[in-house]
């Protein structure tokens, strides 16, 4: 699948795997003020680029937010996201529009 850059899935996990990861390596450890840390593993991006590619999800940050979900235990992601919506479940997760 092409990208709105013109690139499609393999040169994109390239450039998440050569690139991207090793810039977050850089400064791993990502800090909200008003929560708790939080550790970003890179294994988060490619696994999101995987679900990215095997399910047809159109936003590949939505991909990055149900990986966190799901590695935080979630078994519902609650959105209005159309494209996840149409998904409604990734490993072993339901996704569900709270406001239907």
């Amino acid at each position: 699948m092409k990208t709105k850059l013109g690139t499609d899935d393999r040169d994109a996990k390239t450039a998440l795997i050569e690139v991207l990861i090793p810039l977050w390596r850089i400064n791993p450890v990502m800090q909200n003020q008003q929560t708790e840390q939080v550790f970003m593993d890179s294994q988060i991006y490619v696994r999101a680029l995987d679900i990215f590619t095997s399910h047809g999800v159109r936003n590949y940050y939505d991909c990055v937010v149900a990986v966190n979900a799901m590695d935080a235990g979630c078994a519902t992601l609650y959105t209005e996201d159309r494209h996840l919506l149409r998904v409604q479940r990734i490993e072993d997760m339901d996704i569900v529009n709270p406001f239907t």
